[in-house]
């Protein structure tokens, strides 16, 4: 037998070995071999370590596209309740919800310190003054970030 092929039994015990539900001994018990044969190849055979990590990498992937597309089916859920949090004005939660919205469409425009002094500002005042920040605020991105399209030209 070739070096560069495996057996039956060693892409049994790679997909085994993937899934991680089986100890080794258990694989080694179900696929007819020993424990310390699958170390051996797990050891001292590159083709079985190289299968292995490929057939690690695709499940893995292969997870990770199933949860984003369980999670795809609530995006618009999602969204709209970040949307409605973030129009209810009673609700302690308005802010970050605006803020979120905002970063997730233009970038994060301040530094972490800058957002935390923010936060601390907001959290620390009443309405009137956090409607004043937050107007000081807009204020400061519409004349610091905003280019009109007929001066730029």
């Amino acid at each position: 037998m070739s070096k560069k092929t495996l057996t039956d039994q060693q892409m049994e015990a790679i997909n085994l070995l993937v899934v991680g539900t089986m100890s080794k001994l258990q694989i080694a018990s179900s696929i007819g071999v020993s424990e310390k044969t699958i170390y051996n190849w797990l050891n001292n055979n590159e083709v079985f370590k190289e299968q292995l990590q490929k057939s690690s990498d695709l499940f893995t992937e292969s997870k990770i596209l199933d949860a984003k597309n369980k999670l795809s089916t609530h995006l618009d859920m999602a969204i709209a309740n970040i949307a409605k949090i973030a129009q209810d004005e009673s609700n302690s939660k308005s802010f970050e919800a605006n803020k979120y919205i905002i970063d997730r469409n233009l970038g994060a425009v301040t530094s972490k310190v800058e957002t935390s002094l923010i936060d601390n500002k907001l959290n620390n005042s009443n309405d009137d003054e956090k409607q004043s920040y937050l107007a000081t605020l807009e204020q400061d991105f519409e004349s610091n970030n905003v280019i009109e399209l007929d001066k730029a030209n």
